[in-house]
């Protein structure tokens, strides 16, 4: 679990800033596992891709993103 802590300084009216504070947590999945919940929640499985350059997942890809779909009733 990876936790990151932002501090995000965002430009609002009158040339002034508005600091906002967040904390983000991170778990990592292996890919046959995320392939297997989205399974369990009853959704197809259609394609994985690298996060950063949307081709095929490489062995030093840091992060995929999933394309599933709704299981259409039969």
């Amino acid at each position: 679990m990876n936790e990151y802590d932002l501090t995000i300084f965002r430009k609002e009216e009158d040339d002034l800033y508005r600091k906002y504070e967040e904390t983000h947590f991170q778990k990592a999945f292996e890919p046959e596992r995320v392939k297997e919940l989205i399974r369990e929640a009853g959704m197809e499985f259609v394609a994985e891709y690298d996060a950063f350059t949307r081709e095929a997942p490489k062995s030093d890809s840091e992060r995929l993103y999933f394309y599933c779909q709704r299981n259409r009733a039969k």
